[in-house]
């Protein structure tokens, strides 16, 4: 266990010295919550809607990680170093309880299975945007106490402690808090049970209840769209999983009492079985009736357009995922076998990864795709596989399990059954990962004839099977090595966004947002570049910026920073150009309209200033940065009212921003208001007394009204502070 977990620390000790990357943002940098540290805590426990616009809501309902991150701000302060470290220790302590899971789990095979099993996980490049992203610990986490639930319910069958018993209750309910699609385990956990300790129904059901009550109270905490009837579906489904896989698991000695005469053994066998259909009976029949009752959720539903808390547009999800592009369920089909044949590409062959899948890097499909037709037929094989797998013995078996694990967790990244926020991603495999790791080496396994039969059922007798194959050890130390460099590579690049952006770009030319978030890194270097630096990046830039909305309209800041770097390199006819399509595509909203109207009012249009800044000011009154170019619209278009009401406002609704008062002034002093000019000034200087342009100002306006004194003792104000 130790090696384990020391060479998980080794392979990701390159990480420790990067920033903040990617979205730690909403869960460390801007979140509140957490920058509290433990007097954040109640706050993260305090369930919020995840419809909701606040940065602190945008992660979902996650307290335990929630709660890990603002540990890390009360020990350390706001230090990506420790984030980093305290994210690989996390990441080493799972591999090592991993490893000691596939233990117990796999306790009747061969040693060397969960040891080289555990290997391959821990050295997988796959996991990379898990553990080199701070904000991915939620998954390290997630499955960290997936593991001990695993270990207590091997204790709770074996021993019928409940101790064990409530052990696994109160590690799930961890693990779901950690992360919410840990509610697989629900099922996979009793299931397991079933397989390798052979439990009896009643044992099965009493962890299956609670847990899957647990589950499903959880799953409405997902989204607001999940209802209370779909809750009680999922919960009915869960149960009558387990309940058929006992039914099958069973399915032989229940053949065999058939032919010959009924012993007391198997009169319980067939008495669970007639129990068994007939929770199948009831629980099918609630779980139709709301089913039936329950309205299919559609992509308009989920892809709504997030906007901020005044009102200012922030993005299209719809840019993120692929699936909110298809309207069919039979193409959403295609599209979901397609992502699990690349998903099952990446584990394989896990170059190029990237840290970003949206529309459109993954293509729309249909069935006629070649990739679609390989990616079904592999997963109805492991269908197959499991059903068959399940009525043997040795390493089918463990095998089926296996397959049955990897086909379960995967179903919530598959899409077909609900929605994701991308289309998808590095860390939503990192659970189906370690079926994936296990499967390879029973492949290798089996190619090599390597010896894993069971020579006893009696854990506490039985002997092990040696690893005599050179041939196995030395395929899996070879691919260990290679993805091992890989890992170690790939870390590299989740050192900042901009060598993130830039590292992955090449993969990824059919992404729109992966464009925009290129050419806004670019830029944001352009803006304080020197003017070699800045010829250099403009084209890049421009390039990026374009392509990000030339793949799609939807990409609105795509749009909004193309403009803006124009209008930084007086492409006046470019930038109007844009300006006509974004306003056309979105008319309502801020950054359009507040760009449009600056351009006209350089352009001396005041009326069409007016006309677009007003738009922008009753979408976001709290948005400042079209104040100053509305007053002036108003004063150059001889409605000097109309500017100062307009400032009285803003100075109403955000009364700790000096702007107001500053344009206010400089309006005054232009029609020679000097006593309202001073008047404006002084509530300036109250909120903000190192505001220098206005001790100027107030020292001009006095001089003005030959009031000397009151000059002076602002000048001598004005020396003090070093103006």
């Amino acid at each position: 266990m130790l090696i384990i977990g020391l060479l998980a620390f080794v392979i990701y000790a390159n990480t420790l010295k990067h920033g903040y990357v990617w979205d730690d943002d909403i869960v460390i940098t801007y979140n509140q919550n957490v920058q509290k540290g433990l007097a954040g805590i109640p706050a993260i426990f305090s369930y919020q809607s995840n419809a909701t616009q606040r940065v602190e809501d945008q992660y979902g309902y996650r307290p335990i990680t929630l709660s890990a991150f603002a540990l890390d701000i009360a020990l350390f302060g706001k230090n990506p170093f420790y984030g980093h470290l305290m994210s690989v220790l996390y990441f080493a302590l799972l591999c090592m309880l991993l490893y000691f899971t596939l233990q117990k789990l796999a306790w009747q095979y061969p040693k060397w299975i969960p040891f080289l099993a555990t290997l391959l996980f821990v050295v997988h490049p796959i996991h990379v945007e898990v553990v080199a992203n701070i904000k991915s610990r939620d998954e390290i986490l997630a499955l960290l106490f997936g593991c001990l639930a695993f270990l207590a319910a091997f204790r709770y069958v074996k021993n019928n402690s409940f101790l064990a018993y409530g052990a696994v209750l109160g590690t799930f309910m961890l693990a779901i808090l950690a992360k919410e699609h840990l509610i697989i385990f629900a099922f996979l956990v009793p299931a397991a049970l079933l397989i390798f300790y052979q439990a009896s129904l009643s044992k099965i059901l009493n962890l299956a209840l609670p847990l899957s009550l647990m589950m499903s109270l959880r799953a409405m905490l997902i989204s607001d769209i999940v209802s209370t009837g779909m809750a009680v579906a999922l919960l009915c489904l869960n149960v009558l999983g387990l309940v058929l896989l006992y039914a099958w698991v069973n399915r032989q000695q229940l053949l065999a009492s058939r032919k010959n005469s009924i012993s007391l053994l198997d009169k319980k066998k067939a008495g669970s079985f007639v129990a068994a259909l007939v929770i199948v009976m009831v629980l099918g029949g609630i779980m139709a009736h709301f089913l039936g009752n329950f309205t299919a959720t559609t992509p308009s539903k989920i892809a709504v357009e997030k906007v901020g808390e005044q009102g200012e547009f922030i993005e299209s999800f719809e840019l993120n995922n692929s699936f909110f592009h298809v309207y069919t369920y039979p193409k959403r089909m295609a599209l979901s076998f397609k992502v699990l044949g690349q998903y099952a590409k990446n584990f394989l062959l896990p170059y190029p990864l990237v840290y970003f899948y949206g529309y459109s890097q993954i293509p729309l499909t249909n069935f006629g795709d070649w990739q679609v037709i390989l990616s079904l037929i592999l997963h109805l094989l492991l269908v197959f596989y499991v059903l068959w797998g399940l009525t043997k013995t040795g390493l089918h078996r463990l095998g089926s399990y296996t397959a049955l694990f990897y086909l379960v967790s995967i179903l919530l990244c598959s899409q077909l059954v609900v929605y994701m926020p991308d289309t998808m991603a590095d860390r939503f495999y990192f659970t189906p990962s370690i079926a994936a790791c296990l499967a390879i080496l029973l492949l290798l396994a089996g190619l090599f004839g390597v010896n894993t039969a069971i020579n006893s059922i009696s854990e506490k007798t039985k002997k092990q099977a040696p690893l005599k194959s050179n041939s196995l050890l030395t395929v899996v130390l070879i691919m260990a090595g290679v993805y091992a460099l890989l890992t170690i590579n790939r870390n590299k690049v989740w050192q900042s966004n901009e060598v993130l952006f830039a590292a992955d770009m090449p993969h990824l030319k059919n992404c729109a947002k992966a464009h925009y978030y290129y050419g806004s890194s670019l830029y944001k270097k352009f803006k304080n570049a020197s003017k070699e630096e800045q010829e250099q990046l403009k084209e890049p830039m421009l390039y990026h910026l374009q392509k990000s909305t030339e793949i799609s309209d939807k990409s609105y800041y795509g749009y909004i920073h193309l403009i803006r770097a124009y209008l930084g390199l007086s492409k006046k006819e470019e930038a109007f150009a844009a300006l006509q399509r974004v306003t056309a595509l979105y008319p309502n909203e801020l950054k359009s309209n507040q760009l449009m109207g600056m351009y006209y009012y350089y352009e001396k249009d005041f009326d069409q200033a007016i006309k677009y800044l007003l738009k922008a000011h009753q979408k976001a009154p709290k948005s400042t940065e079209h104040y100053f170019y509305l007053a002036w619209s108003y004063v150059n278009n001889g409605q000097t009212e109309n500017a100062l009401l307009l400032l009285e406002e803003g100075s109403e609704l955000l009364p700790k921003y000096e702007g107001f008062y500053n344009v206010m002034s400089d309006i005054y002093l232009r029609e020679q208001s000097y006593g309202k000019a001073i008047e404006a000034l002084q509530k300036l200087l109250k909120i903000n007394d190192n505001f220098q342009p206005a001790y100027l100002k107030i020292i001009d306006a006095y001089h003005a009204l030959g009031e000397e004194t009151n000059a002076a003792k602002y000048l001598k104000l004005a020396r003090q502070k070093g103006y």
